[in-house]
């Protein structure tokens, strides 16, 4: 049972890894649009004044 446990260890540090690089890529795309501008267009691409 102990061998079976190690092998499996890599597999699972791997999946944590990518689990927190997609929690990160989402914090960060959150924070950037908080930031962001909102600019509405209308049909022609011009910026509206609402």
């Amino acid at each position: 049972m102990d061998a079976t446990r190690k092998a499996g260890r890599p597999y699972l540090l791997f999946f944590g890894a990518i689990c927190v690089l997609f929690i990160g890529i989402l914090v960060v795309t959150w924070r950037i649009t908080r930031r962001a501008t909102i600019v509405m267009l209308d049909e022609q691409g011009q910026v509206t004044t609402r």
